[in-house]
């Protein structure tokens, strides 16, 4: 089973609480030392974009702003570790033959049309609680 798909909404859909906490949860499995002050500067540099509109200032309150070059680092960060749950929760008869993301357009060769579905469905499930969702640009159960 051949499969692409795009993330929909990459920057302004995923929440930075909960990105945040999976970009903790990876900085302490690398062992690094006291990450705090890293992530309370990330924090800040997120949580503090504004927009202006007809002489009006607003707090940007969903995703990440476009613009703040940290917002990029956060994404990838934000699917590795949405990649690393669903990698750890595949059986080796589920997991793809290959697998390519490239920042939010995705390529997957899956052993079937089962397991497509799995893996590109996996990121909005339950167990994940992510607002990321694929959209699928095409589906084939064979090549040409």
């Amino acid at each position: 089973m051949v499969a692409a798909a795009d993330v929909s909404h990459l920057y302004s859909s995923h929440p930075i609480h909960p990105a945040l906490a999976l970009l903790a949860d990876m900085l302490r499995a690398l062992g690094l030392p006291d990450t705090s002050l890293l992530l309370d500067l990330l924090k800040y540099v997120l949580t503090h974009n504004f927009v202006s509109y007809r002489e009006q200032v607003y707090p940007q309150i969903k995703g990440t702003a476009i613009g703040t070059p940290a917002a990029v680092v956060l994404a990838h960060l934000y699917l590795a570790a949405l990649e690393r749950q669903l990698f750890s929760s595949l059986t080796r008869d589920e997991r793809p033959l290959l697998y390519f993301l490239n920042i939010d357009d995705l390529f997957v060769v899956a052993p079937s049309e089962a397991a497509a579905a799995d893996i590109l469905h996996a990121p909005s499930a339950d167990r994940v609680c992510y607002q990321t969702r694929y959209h699928f640009i095409w589906l084939c159960s064979s090549l040409p």
